[in-house]
């Protein structure tokens, strides 16, 4: 793991014979931002509080690298109650934001200062797996990074869906689409993409035909 932006209290912690490590996850949701971490108790940082609820939260190892690429981790909650069920089922997380942090614990349990910000993506669509039997429930989901839209076309487009953001009930590109077809302005249809046949000319003095275009 690189030391960018390591305070020094984090540097020598991390350098220690013995530590205790813990993490805090932040899910933001459109209303609220859930908090929480996988510590043995709660955790009040940078005030705000992560509940430690007793849920097993795990998560891939998270990779640096020097070329822009696309980084995906998947991250999983089991043993949650009906809240978070009802939490994701309800609410818009698609494309919302979702920090970990990596923190730790001095020996008299205190938060060593400060936290170190391992990832930040967006959400992409969790599943919900329930066991009736075992009684247990698993949430799961993925999370990229940033540069998942690195390959978006940004702005706006010259149709008619893109339009209707911006201006609703406007229907000057409701045709837009049509501009790239064959119009038959009435005789034998021509396809444009058909090579044009070649033009056959009499010359007058002679008998000799032309084939030139």
């Amino acid at each position: 793991m690189s030391d960018r932006g390591m305070s020094a209290a984090m540097l020598t912690e991390m350098g220690a014979d013995l530590n205790r490590p813990f993490h805090l996850f932040e899910f933001h949701f459109d209303d609220e931002v859930v908090r929480i971490t996988d510590a043995y108790r709660h955790i009040d940082w940078g005030g705000n509080n992560y509940i430690a609820n007793g849920d097993h939260i795990a998560f891939d190892p998270i990779e640096e690298s020097r070329d822009i690429t696309i980084h995906r981790i998947g991250l999983s909650l089991s043993g949650v109650d009906q809240v978070w069920v009802a939490t994701f089922l309800s609410k818009k997380y698609v494309g919302r934001t979702v920090r970990i942090y990596k923190g730790f614990f001095t020996a008299a349990a205190a938060v060593v200062v400060d936290p170190l910000l391992l990832f930040e993506g967006t959400m992409d669509g969790p599943s919900i797996t329930e066991d009736p039997e075992e009684g247990t429930v698993v949430v799961s989901g993925v999370a990229t990074n940033h540069f998942a839209d690195w390959e978006r076309l940004s702005g706006r487009h010259s149709n008619s869906e893109s339009q209707g953001l911006f201006f609703p009930g406007d229907r000057g590109f409701e045709f837009v689409s049509d501009i790239n077809r064959t119009l038959v302005w009435g005789g034998e249809r021509i396809d444009p993409k058909t090579p044009a046949a070649p033009v056959i000319r009499r010359n007058p003095v002679s008998d000799e035909i032309d084939h030139s275009p």
